[in-house]
């Protein structure tokens, strides 16, 4: 059979279109019966024209019942899976069942009685649709779409579309493989069962997240009495021309005592004046499984106060809330702007909960958690060549939440280190009324404020709807303070917040009585850039007692703008700053700010500072760093300061190199008033004197855990390790947290840096083991670490011997191997020790036992169900460095005598 497709001819206009198959149609009609003048063989012609040529007057060549072929036709869904339906395959085409297509996907479809008609829509009822068999059109979104008889067919009541229109129409494109009769249909559209699919995905993925993982076993606390496990030192040195050197030296002490831990810190400063003011020492005990009484800490104290305290708190801590993390619900912004490509630590009450990268243009921000109980935040900035910021912000979120119906308190009492040794103390107690409001309150006293008095509290947070927080504070006869935050979708958020002082009150030292905030933050999308905008308002007024100046004003506003935006490695940062009463001229400037990554990590980093009140540019600064190595960073700057004229010019060059035990720092400044060079040093140690082993690094190490991981070779099996057992190299271990060093000398693994009274959950890989008989048993972990020590963990790795075998069957027709047959092997106390089962050729192995006697059987109730017989055959593993192989044993099955 002769089959001649025509040829798409792109420039034909639809009437050429027809034109040329009227030309086709005389052709067939007239012109070819007379070829049977000539002496050819009879030739049958099949003209199949393409229906995208024509317009839909013209109809296709009619095709009978039979020439549709039924198959079955496995549908693959990507985010779905995959279902197999019956289809109608003509050719290269291939036609689908409408309604199981449509159910599948979980679209809402009707079928008429007589099932020629269906009818429902796509996700929303506005994109509904209809489908009549009998006139051959489909109405989707208010289109028409008129079919050919052949584009739909009905079948033993069932109607079959052709698979292009389920594209065409409802955006369901299907490609057909005629090979392996199977389509593959993608869309666009966010189906229901792919919506749902997303989110079981993202429901599971949380759970993971949330849920702990099992472990084979754990790993708890110890006691010890006294243990020295860790140290910081850090020096600096300044040299300045006309002026006597300074020196700063500091040491951090981190030690296991009466199962808590001490932290101790000595500073000494040439410069000043040794006193007991600089240092700090701290003893702390944790335990968050008692829930009476969590956390006792000794010496200076981190503790909240309405009162102002002018130096630390030096006394005792009570208070049942756990140093684990307990995330709550809703967020709280905090941003800022530090220097260009700087790392940010978020501390939420001493525990560590994220981190992020300042921009290009040294902007960062947090969604800070809302947790349940007090929150305090910390934040810690380290540079991207090891310079560690020394100053850490506090800032306290003043939404507390609580679980329902948990109670949590807080007790502190010492003397402040200030010039009176005042006595301080503060009972503070918060409660979970509901999911939507906590409930909070206490006392607290100073002995130098407002006479001596106590001062008894209250405070609640509540949550309003989806996006408003509030939060209410009252102290007798001290302030009240409101806050309101309220958070959209957009991101956008505003924080407006109303403080009153008693007139009379010295508890806190204010030069006003009523001080006022509001900030807005919101980012800004336009195209692929993206800003972030912050306006901050603060007006202070009326003057307290503690600040009388006759005639001056009593209102003080301040105004600040941020907007920060970074694009294909180029950040601008923008400041304005404004202050401005009636006493005062306006004062005002802009700074801003730019990073531009030059050529191989290259970046230049201009700087323009312009005041309005002096009508002139007042600071111009420009900066070209490049770091080298990986581990040096230069840097080289020029500023011109156009208002005070000792620094009208000044040149630095800084030089930074970052060492694996320590951090350093060198830095050259020239300017008018002479030459100043400066000299640092950083660096912490984690050190275990039981075991020998040392960690240096640059990082902090007191307050810190870690642990140590020891394997070896247990030969004897008893799970400990004896003196004659030797190291064994090539395991890892995966861990959820801080920094892993191999000691290649014998084999052990440190990590590092880990968070204190934190559950890990450590995974060992034993792939890398020298022999495949050497096998770990507890491969999966949950430790516990503790502060200023290492922990010691053995891993024995059991040498283990493998047996294998053939299981036959013996009747009249010959000995064949025979497969799924279940063999067992017993210790010599009768123990099973594994099973496995026969391969289809009878062939077995096992690997897993440990030096010994052993016996191997078939399984008694598959003997009993096809009445075989067997003989237990008995063999010995060896203890061997390599592990012992035992083959050959051969069973033969026979039918039991009657």
């Amino acid at each position: 059979m002769l089959v001649c497709k025509p040829y798409p001819i792109s420039g034909f206009s639809s009437k050429n279109k027809i034109a040329l198959v009227r030309l086709l149609f005389i052709f067939t009609a007239f012109i070819l019966p007379q070829v049977k003048a000539f002496a050819y063989p009879p030739v049958v012609l099949n003209i199949e024209v393409n229906k995208y040529w024509l317009n839909d007057t013209t109809k296709d060549v009619k095709l009978n019942e039979g020439d549709y072929e039924d198959a079955p036709i496995t549908l693959f869904v990507e985010g779905i899976g995959q279902v197999e339906i019956s289809g109608l395959v003509f050719k290269d085409e291939v036609y689908l069942p409408v309604k199981d297509i449509f159910d599948f996907l979980t679209i809402r479809n009707y079928v008429s009685a007589d099932n020629e008609n269906i009818n429902g829509y796509i996700i929303q009822p506005e994109a509904g649709f209809q489908i009549n068999k009998r006139v051959n059109k489909i109405m989707y979104r208010g289109k028409t779409f008129i079919l050919d008889p052949g584009e739909m067919i009905m079948r033993g009541g069932t109607l079959y579309l052709k698979s292009d229109y389920f594209g065409r129409i409802f955006g369901l494109n299907c490609l057909f493989d005629k090979y392996s009769l199977a389509v593959e249909l993608t869309t666009k559209l966010v189906l229901p069962v792919i919506r749902e699919k997303q989110l079981e995905l993202m429901r599971n993925n949380l759970k993971l997240l949330m849920a702990e993982k099992k472990a084979d076993t754990t790993i708890g606390r110890k006691f010890k009495l006294l243990n020295l496990g860790s140290a910081d030192w850090s020096a600096f040195t300044s040299q300045a021309t006309g002026e006597k050197p300074i020196t700063w030296l500091s040491v951090g002490i981190g030690a296991a005592l009466a199962g808590g831990e001490l932290n101790l810190l000595l500073n000494y400063r040439s410069n000043q004046t040794l006193n007991l003011k600089q240092q700090f020492y701290q003893w702390r005990y944790v335990n968050n499984d008692h829930a009476a009484l969590r956390q006792v800490t000794a010496g200076k104290l981190f503790t909240k106060s309405i009162s102002s305290l002018f130096g630390a708190v030096i006394g005792l801590q009570f208070t049942n809330t756990p140093t684990t993390y307990k995330r709550s619900f809703g967020n709280y912004v905090i941003s800022n702007v530090t220097e260009p490509g700087w790392t940010v630590e978020l501390y939420v009450n001493n525990v560590h909960i994220d981190f992020a990268k300042a921009d290009a243009a040294g902007f960062y921000k947090f969604d800070v958690p809302l947790i349940y109980g007090n929150t305090m935040i910390q934040l810690k900035f380290y540079g991207p060549w090891g310079e560690v910021q020394t100053s850490e912000k506090f800032v306290s979120v003043p939404f507390n939440f609580m679980p329902v119906h948990q109670f949590e308190y807080n007790v502190s009492a010492g003397t402040v280190e200030d010039d009176q040794k005042s006595k301080f103390s503060r009972v503070q107690a918060n409660y979970g009324l509901n999911r939507y409001i906590t409930l909070g309150g206490g006392v607290e006293y100073l002995s130098t404020a407002n006479q001596g008095k106590t001062i008894p509290f209250i405070n609640t947070s509540v949550k309003i709807g989806q996006h408003i927080l509030f939060n209410g504070e009252y102290a007798h006869q001290t302030s009240s303070k409101l806050i309101l935050s309220y958070r959209l979708p957009s991101n956008l958020q505003a924080d407006l917040s109303y403080t009153w002082y008693d007139k009379n009150q010295t508890a806190i030292r204010t030069n006003y009585l009523v001080e006022k905030k509001l900030v807005v933050s919101m980012p800004v999308h336009a195209g692929k850039n993206t800003y972030f905008t912050r306006l901050t308002l603060n007006q202070f007024s009326k003057l307290s007692s503690q600040f009388i100046k006759p005639g001056y004003d009593q209102k003080n506003t301040t105004a600040e703008l941020l907007i920060s935006a970074a694009r294909s490695g180029i950040g601008i940062n923008l400041t304005s700053f404004a202050a401005f009463n009636k006493q005062d001229n306006l004062r005002a400037y802009s700074n801003i700010s730019a990073n531009i990554n030059l050529y191989k990590g290259l970046r230049f980093l201009p700087q323009v500072q312009y005041a309005y009140d002096e009508h002139q540019i007042s600071t111009v600064r420009i900066v070209l760093e490049k770091n080298i190595l990986k581990r040096c960073n230069v840097n080289l700057a020029y500023e011109k300061i156009f208002i005070n004229t000792v620094y009208a010019n000044a040149v630095t060059a800084s030089f930074r190199y970052d060492l694996a035990f320590a951090q350093t720092f060198s830095s050259i400044r020239k300017s008018k008033s002479g030459v100043v060079a400066t000299q640092s040093a950083r660096g912490g140690l984690l050190f275990d004197n039981k075991a020998g082993y040392l960690a240096a690094n640059n990082q902090s190490g007191v307050g810190k855990g870690g642990i140590i991981f020891t394997p070896f070779l247990d030969v004897n099996n008893n799970g400990k390790r004896d003196p004659d057992e030797p190291a064994a190299g090539g395991v890892k271990v995966n861990i959820n947290g801080g920094q892993i060093h191999y000691n290649k000398k014998d084999s052990a693994i440190m990590v590092t840096q880990l968070d204190a009274y934190v559950n890990y959950f450590a995974e060992v890989d034993g792939s890398g083991l020298q022999e495949v008989a050497w096998q770990i048993k507890n491969k999966k972990m949950n430790i516990l670490v503790q502060p200023n020590e290492f922990k010691t963990i053995e891993l024995p790795i059991s040498i283990m011997g493998e047996v294998n075998g053939t299981v036959n069957l013996q009747d009249s027709a010959g000995t064949n191997g025979m497969g799924r047959i279940i063999v067992q092997i017993y210790n010599s106390l009768g123990e099973l020790a594994g099973r496995t089962i026969t391969e289809p050729d009878g062939y077995f192995s096992f690997m897993g036992l440990k030096p010994g006697l052993y016996i191997a059987r078939i399984d008694a109730v598959q003997l009993q169900k096809f009445n075989w017989v067997s003989q237990a055959i008995p063999f010995t593993i060896l203890a061997k460095t390599e592990g012992d192989f035992v083959s050959g044993i051969g069973f033969t099955l026979q039918l039991a005598s009657n």
